[in-house]
């Protein structure tokens, strides 16, 4: 594959992109790996597997930890968030594209004649701070 150093985000399809690219869905493995390995993980006895540290929208406090083994063949493993991450992608759609804009709700005019369908705010039910501070991209 040749090389013209144009990057992803500016319509790039060489190296340069394609790098950036697998570099994107390695990030999506470390991201789940880092959900598997933490001091917050549990066991689930009546499976007899490790359970994630977050299993629903809050971070739990645990009173005992599981840990796992990055180069195991158990879960949690390293090879597990790669094949979940090429899962994932396999069941993206790959035409069409989106757009995201932010605007008044009453001015704005990028909805007419659609339906929108937006998520309830969970401001009270969730710590975003801690979980943005958990997963901390740079």
């Amino acid at each position: 594959m040749t090389d013209d150093g144009v990057h992803l985000a500016d319509g790039g399809t060489s190296a340069t992109a394609y790098a950036e690219a697998v570099s994107v869905y390695l990030a999506f493995s470390v991201d789940k790996a880092s959900d598997y390995w933490s001091s917050l993980c549990s066991w689930h006895s009546s499976k007899e597997l490790i359970r994630n540290t977050f299993g629903r929208q809050a971070i739990p406090m645990v009173w005992d930890f599981a840990e796992t083994n990055p180069f195991s063949d158990s879960t949690g493993n390293v090879s597990s968030g790669i094949e979940w991450a090429g899962k994932a992608l396999q069941t993206l759609p790959t035409v069409g594209r989106g757009i995201a804009c932010q605007a008044d709700a009453q001015t704005q005019t990028i909805s007419k004649g659609k339906v929108i369908s937006t998520d309830p705010p969970y401001f009270d039910n969730v710590p975003y701070a801690d979980l943005s501070d958990y997963f901390y991209i740079c």
